[in-house]
């Protein structure tokens, strides 16, 4: 099976990795301490330990914030920057929260605005951003909402771009979200963590339960944070360009640049072309073991848009040559 629909960049942890979380697990009968992973995490990012909150990946970290925009913060005008990974909104929304979905548009480059028609409380936006693969500079975040506004930046593949993070750019009343999943081939031991405003950071660790994050997961945090994942991030770049040149080859196809690990691609001349809809297109690939991901799921975005994450020339090949097929044979 190919598999371009899940944004984890490995199938399994790098040898070296596995070798240590594998010892860690001598130390289970032990309660978790953070300590280590907190001095990483401060460390790698040059802040206050105060400033960091180990969490059990990012969606925990997007289900502490919504519980503590309605319990500790009166959030009541949340906004989300869309299309955009959705779990922010669900988590809100679980809460009773309704965020209003701020929509960046492909005539724009998915770019952010330079100012919103509306005055958010909470404003949540990723970067490089789940699924346009788009990076917004700080100061263009910043720049949105009143200096009260508390920014939500899900940083969650940020660690495969070389742009300077959120988190550099000073943390009053910013929380940014990351997650060593998706780099490391770590989805199932859940991986993440959250640096920001220290006052916001402590009333997420009052909601949050004792001992959330594993023993091996809190070693993980300690050893890619100390890491270097520039080899990975030159690897993906390469590979990405190289993808990006063999979809546009294909007539109908537009695969759209891309700071991240993955890229969006639109459809809409290929379908008509070949006279399909969006989910026949994906039924046909995935006939041939080829797993592509649906974005009419993304607010803004319909089933003309794929989105596939970053893989191996040779497994690029096949997928150019299963589309290339899927075209003649829908041709009368």
């Amino acid at each position: 099976k190919h598999d371009f629909a899940v944004n984890v960049r490995v199938a399994e942890p790098p040898e070296w990795l596995l070798s240590e979380l594998t010892e860690s697990l001598s130390h289970s009968a032990k309660y978790p301490d953070q300590s280590d992973a907190i001095t990483a995490i401060a460390e790698r990012h040059h802040v206050s330990p105060a400033s960091v909150l180990p969490t059990a990946g990012a969606a925990e970290a997007f289900t502490l914030i919504a519980a503590a925009a309605k319990l500790r913060w009166g959030v009541q005008r949340p906004a989300i920057i869309h299309p955009q990974f959705t779990e922010p909104e669900y988590a809100l929304q679980n809460y009773g929260l309704a965020p209003e979905h701020i929509l960046l548009s492909p005539e724009t480059g998915f770019r952010l605005p330079q100012q919103l028609d509306t005055d958010p409380d909470l404003l949540v936006v990723g970067n490089p951003t789940n699924p346009t693969g788009v990076w917004h500079a700080d100061a263009a975040i910043r720049a949105l909402g009143s200096d009260d506004c508390i920014r939500v930046v899900d940083e969650a593949f940020a660690d495969m771009v070389p742009q300077a993070s959120s988190i550099t750019g000073g943390l009053s009343r910013m929380l940014v979200c990351r997650s060593l999943t998706k780099t490391w081939g770590l989805a199932g031991l859940r991986v993440g963590y959250i640096v920001g405003d220290e006052q916001l950071v402590a009333d997420l660790r009052e909601l949050q339960p004792h001992w959330p994050v594993s023993t091996p997961a809190l070693r993980a945090i300690e050893l890619c944070l100390r890491a270097d994942p520039a080899q990975y991030r030159d690897e993906a770049h390469a590979q990405r360009e190289h993808q990006i040149e063999r979809l546009n080859s294909i007539p109908g196809l537009h695969a759209w640049p891309s700071a991240a690990p993955f890229g969006l691609v639109n459809v809409t001349g290929f379908l008509h072309e070949s006279r399909l809809t969006g989910a026949e297109l994906r039924t046909r690939l995935a006939r041939r073991g080829i797993a592509v991901r649906r974005c009419d799921t993304f607010p803004g975005l319909d089933d003309t848009w794929l989105r596939l994450a970053v893989r191996p020339e040779r497994e690029v090949d096949v997928l150019v040559a299963a589309l290339a097929e899927i075209a003649a044979e829908s041709k009368p």
